[in-house]
């Protein structure tokens, strides 16, 4: 959804089977970030005119962002003006906070707050299960936050392959004994589709670029980031540091092209 995005807020939109009733449902999918310097735009313009979109238009949405503000109502350990001004905000619209507990969802050696906000349209709530800060180390000083979404799954995308076909053979016997130019483009197309059915298309393929060196550094970084976390100890946070940095420049080295 270009029209919603900007260098701060990326939109999509996703069409997901509800396992119930079978049927298509379109869900918009957003990722933004708050700056610092924009107080008085909470949230971000982009976002807004995205949240009042869906809402006159009746699109699901669920929204994660680091808002750099603070709150009780999402676990803060304190409230500050942005906290106070988002809030009053989100209370306006059918939006509904899915942040539960007080988990810090931003750690460094001398800070620990949360941060980040996932938030989400009234109608998906009860589909929002399992939401929960994630202990798996990341790429950044914000942890990662995950959910599912109960009774819904993505569409299911089939195709043929025509590499992948008989077809000339499957042709050649179905025209047997059917010597008359009118069936022929039947026949052409019965035995296409007899030669190369449709399949499913996975969307579960391992990625080529992950192997056992980047399995192995991001083991190294969890163990140095539950060692700094458990101890607090400067020379345990610079290790973390250092292993977040190894991890996060083989990634980037093996996806990002020469």
């Amino acid at each position: 959804m270009p029209e919603f995005c900007s260098r701060d807020v990326v939109a999509v939109a996703v069409e997901l089977v509800r396992a119930n009733a079978g049927d298509l449902m379109r869900v918009v999918v957003c990722s933004a970030y708050f700056p610092h310097e924009e107080e008085n735009l909470l949230p971000p313009g982009p976002l807004d005119r995205l949240i009042r979109h869906c809402q006159k238009d009746g699109l699901p949405l669920i929204v994660g962002c680091d808002a750099n503000a603070h709150h009780a109502v999402w676990g803060s350990t304190d409230i500050n003006n942005r906290g106070r001004k988002l809030l009053e905000y989100l209370v306006a619209t059918d939006l509904e906070i899915l942040n539960r507990g007080g988990e810090p969802t931003f750690q460094t050696a001398v800070r620990s707050e949360v941060l980040d906000l996932t938030f989400c349209s009234r109608s998906l709530v009860g589909s929002v299960v399992d939401w929960r800060v994630s202990q798996e180390p990341s790429l950044s000083d914000h942890k990662q936050i995950v959910f599912g979404l109960a009774n819904m799954k993505p569409e299911v995308i089939r195709c043929r392959n025509p590499r992948k076909t008989t077809f000339g053979q499957q042709l050649a016997k179905n025209l047997e004994g059917f010597p008359r130019r009118p069936l022929e483009g039947f026949l052409m197309k019965s035995s296409y589709e007899a030669s190369c059915p449709e399949k499913t298309v996975g969307s579960n393929r391992k990625v080529s670029w992950w192997g056992p060196e980047l399995q192995n550094l991001r083991a190294e970084a969890r163990r140095a980031w539950n060692r700094a976390r458990n101890t607090g100890r400067q020379s345990d946070w610079n290790l973390y540091r250092r292993s977040q940095k190894a991890y996060r420049d083989s990634i980037l080295q093996v996806t990002l092209p020469n």
